[in-house]
């Protein structure tokens, strides 16, 4: 009986390690994937409970709950505690936690030994980190339009830096263009939608406004 909780920023490798994890799960184990989808009928509640009972009767298992923010109300962490620790706890099951925001998670809840013994951050990559994924993913490209990218990437997730290698393989390929320009254009885009998404953050939406004005 023991509990993991992956936290991290959103595209930094939570749900690709919840997958590496299910595809490393032995014969004869069983792994159980739960959303927040799958919690619109059945409740959180009612969702936590279901889960545990299929991941008991299939025990040995590994029980996943994505972005477990979302969902968590105090019932339903009391039951989580109970289901952890408590008199008629969990046996044979891993539980693993995943959450972008580990503030709303309650200190009862990862706070204890027992519970959850691994807390796992999953943090922005590094411009070391970001240029080999660029390596990977644009190996054609120059060094040092890589190391441009790398550069110009800094705060991006694991997840944006392979969008911004997909985008320039699609402008490679619709616009005809060499790699490198492709690189750079696919950067000189992002950052454009990222400056103007900031904008809009910043000064606010007046749409509502300007829709109860036309009304």
């Amino acid at each position: 009986n023991r509990g993991t909780v992956m936290t991290g920023p959103p595209g930094t490798g939570k749900t690709l390690s919840a997958r590496i994890i299910r595809n490393h799960v032995k014969s004869g184990h069983t792994f159980i994937w739960v959303a927040a989808r799958d919690f619109h009928f059945a409740g959180s509640f009612g969702g936590l409970r279901m889960a545990y009972d299929m991941a008991k009767e299939l025990a040995p298992s590994v029980l996943c709950f994505e972005d477990v923010d979302n969902w968590l109300t105090e019932t339903s962490i009391d039951f989580l505690k109970s289901e952890m620790d408590g008199m008629m706890r969990t046996k044979g099951v891993w539980t693993v936690l995943t959450t972008n925001f580990p503030e709303r998670l309650p200190a009862a809840l990862i706070d204890r030994p027992g519970r959850f013994h691994d807390i796992l951050e999953f943090g922005l990559p590094t411009k070391e980190c970001r240029l080999a994924m660029l390596k990977k993913w644009v190996p054609d490209a120059d060094e040092g339009v890589r190391l441009m990218a790398a550069e110009r990437t800094d705060g991006y997730s694991g997840a944006h830096v392979r969008e911004l290698a997909s985008f320039a393989r699609s402008l490679q390929e619709g616009d005809d263009l060499p790699i490198n320009d492709a690189v750079s254009k696919a950067i000189e885009k992002v950052e454009e939608q990222r400056d103007l998404i900031t904008k809009l953050l910043l000064e606010g939406s007046n749409y509502n406004q300007i829709g109860a004005h036309r009304r």
